[in-house]
């Protein structure tokens, strides 16, 4: 009877080693797969003077508060200006604080998600896959990931690729609604 439950633990422990092994594995993907195009330094769905406004009015936000981390504000006015489509503007500060957020992984999904309104494809690929490396919001990463492969690349089998990524982000993810979205998308794309 003893010998019989030692026996039944270890093939527990294995198939649970190997389902955590497969599950854990990340999708096949490389920025080689993707090209950068011309640069956009702007949003260019907003009118020339919606633009110019949202800059004035970026630059007569309020300064950085004393006490307040001057990495962390950069951060934020990256953030801010990403949000407001001054992608130039964004890149700049990016720039500025680049070394003093190297280990920051949030800080990596953001210049992504910078790169990739861009039209830098593959400089996204590598930022998003920096930001894994350092632990980022996984799920998160994988599905954006998953969009680039699926709008941005010209490959014969984007959409296997896509849904991989779709599959690998559901499988991260928490939020019941974030999983069924992600579900749709790779099934609507078998």
């Amino acid at each position: 009877m003893r010998k019989k439950r030692i026996i039944t633990g270890l093939v527990i422990i294995v198939v649970v080693a190997l389902a955590s092994f497969f599950l854990l594995k990340s999708p096949p993907y490389s920025a080689e797969d993707f090209q950068n195009e011309e640069r956009v330094l702007f949003n260019e769905r907003f009118p020339e003077e919606e633009l110019r406004l949202r800059g004035e009015e970026l630059a007569e936000a309020e300064p950085p508060r004393e006490g307040e981390n001057p990495a962390e504000a950069a951060a934020d006015a990256m953030s801010d200006y990403v949000r407001a489509g001054l992608y130039g503007e964004a890149l700049r500060v990016s720039r500025e604080v680049e070394a003093q957020f190297s280990d920051d992984a949030s800080y990596f999904e953001l210049k992504g998600d910078l790169l990739a309104a861009m039209r830098q494809y593959r400089d996204a690929v590598e930022s998003y896959s920096r930001s894994l490396e350092l632990g980022g919001d996984r799920a998160n990463i994988y599905a954006k990931l998953g969009d680039l492969y699926l709008f941005h690349t010209e490959l014969e089998d984007k959409t296997k690729k896509a849904r991989a990524l779709y599959k690998k982000a559901a499988s991260l993810t928490v939020d019941p609604e974030e999983v069924r979205s992600l579900r749709v998308k790779a099934e609507a794309l078998q």
